[in-house]
């Protein structure tokens, strides 16, 4: 009998150690199963941060290849504008060509149109109203510091206005005597250093405040003053675009 239950005894510990081993191995593949569940979670989540990092890097590499076609397309409209501005600089920026006779003796030119005070001649007052709405033209294109006056050049006749008065260049040779004058004023008020200097009497040696429309040399010699004038002033206005157009460039 004593045999017998030391065998059943030995049988008990086996068993109890085999459940033990059993109930440790369990555990272990509770616990294995567990890191397997989190390593496959890491995984995901790793799978998802390597698409996003690949969904991005594709965003990147496309907007990288449109910043490099925008860039050169930027550099090949920069290198068209400086084309043009290097062609610009070459250019004579004066839409006007006022040519004058230094002796005096021909009629100041604008865009081959005499200048002149009144019809002699061939010269009719149709030219003449032309021309002098070319030199309209030129003063608008010059952009003087004119905040009293306004320019309007028709080619019928164009016009000079001073605060309310309303000078015509060219309709008849009263008309053409004011307006002149104004013309006169008007120039001197834009620009105080002049080839032939203004003053409220004269322009050049010729006193305007009492010269008389039978006087036809002193008004050629005043349109001559003036034209002169004029041209200096095209010329600076001339050389100030050019030197604006070449600041782009540097």
């Amino acid at each position: 009998a004593g045999h017998i239950e030391r065998i059943e005894n030995e049988f008990l510990n086996q068993v109890e150690a085999l459940r033990q081993a059993v109930e440790q191995q369990e555990n272990e593949l509770s616990h294995l199963k567990k890191l397997e569940k989190e390593q496959h979670k890491i995984s995901q989540e790793l799978d998802e941060v390597e698409a996003l990092y690949a969904h991005e890097e594709n965003e990147f590499e496309l907007e990288a290849q449109a910043m490099s076609h925008i860039q050169k397309q930027l550099t090949n409209t920069l290198e068209l504008a400086q084309e043009e501005i290097e062609q610009l600089i070459n250019v004579d920026l004066s839409l006007f060509s006022l040519i004058i006779d230094e002796r005096g003796l021909r009629y100041p030119l604008i865009n081959e149109l005499r200048l002149a005070f009144s019809p002699k001649g061939d010269l009719g007052w149709e030219e003449i109203q032309v021309a002098w709405s070319q030199v309209a033209q030129l003063l608008l294109f010059m952009d003087l510091n004119l905040s009293e006056w306004r320019i309007i050049p028709l080619t019928t006749c164009a016009k000079i206005i001073h605060r309310k008065s309303v000078f015509n260049l060219g309709k008849d040779m009263v008309s053409m005597a004011k307006a002149l004058k104004a013309l006169v004023y008007m120039i001197q008020s834009s620009s105080p250093s002049l080839p032939y200097p203004i003053t409220k009497m004269k322009i050049g040696d010729v006193i305007i405040t009492n010269l008389p429309n039978s006087d036809h040399p002193g008004w050629s010699r005043l349109v001559h003053y003036l034209a002169c004038n004029l041209q200096h002033l095209s010329e600076k206005s001339s050389e100030a675009r050019r030197n604006n157009v070449q600041e782009l460039l540097v």
